[in-house]
């Protein structure tokens, strides 16, 4: 079962506005007494680099199989088993992060790995993980094993 990212738009203009201010205030800056072609000269590798950064963001997914959580994210993949799992923290935070959402999960192994996801159907996420790990209970920031609070973030 796949379920999709969740991207908050503001933040993708945040930081496609902030990444377009810097890269021309660091060619003004750089080529101030250059003509017009030096600019694409620098321009050009700044594209290439913002679009290679990208390409190890995108795309993001998450994929509940029957051997474990798998989380795509650009070029990292991986593939959490059910057994392994240790808490889902819902969380609210808007430090930056590879998701592009202020609307998180934590998830928590039992090896103490941390890993952040934005899932766009949260609520049927957590159902769907709460029949695959019957370790785990609902709690108010989401599942967790019995009696245990919630993970420090």
């Amino acid at each position: 079962m796949r379920f999709d990212t969740r991207y908050d738009r503001w933040i993708v203009v945040l930081l496609t506005g902030v990444m377009t201010f810097w890269t021309i205030a660091a060619g003004l800056l750089f080529l101030k007494d250059a003509d017009i072609s030096e600019y694409g000269k620098f321009l050009i590798p700044m594209a290439i680099l913002v679009t290679i950064t990208l390409l190890f963001c995108l795309p993001q997914y998450y994929e509940i199989r029957t051997n474990g959580l798998f989380l795509r994210r650009g070029t990292r993949k991986k593939l959490l088993p059910f057994s392994q799992v240790f808490e889902l923290q819902v969380t609210v935070d808007g430090r930056s992060a590879p998701v592009f959402s202020t609307h998180r999960i934590l998830v928590v192994t039992q090896d103490g790995q941390k890993e952040i996801i934005a899932v766009k159907e949260e609520d049927r996420f957590l159902k769907e993980m709460m029949i695959r790990c019957p370790h785990l209970e609902r709690k108010s920031y989401g599942l967790g094993l019995p009696l245990a609070s919630p993970t420090s973030f």
